[in-house]
């Protein structure tokens, strides 16, 4: 795990080249974004076991354009 919190930014940054499990950098000190302005990069063969704390009543379907992984993280607490 690499809690990279000011790293996006300021220095560059390949995910490709450091291939860590997990990374995880803020983006509002050098991005200028709001607050909680952040992203998690998990490597493919840990994705199963993460899964969102947040779920909106779509959770587990599955998408055709998207892996399972995407689709849990990608409609956080949306009612659609």
């Amino acid at each position: 795990m690499i809690d990279g919190a000011h790293a996006p930014g300021m220095i560059p940054l390949d995910l490709n080249e450091l291939n860590p499990p997990f990374y995880t950098g803020n983006c509002h000190k050098w991005m200028c974004t709001p607050k909680g302005s952040a992203f998690l990069n998990v490597r493919e063969d840990f994705q199963e076991i993460v899964k969102p704390l947040v779920t909106s009543r779509r959770y587990g379907e599955i998408s055709m354009n998207l892996s399972e992984f995407q689709y849990d993280f990608s409609r956080q607490g949306l009612k659609i």
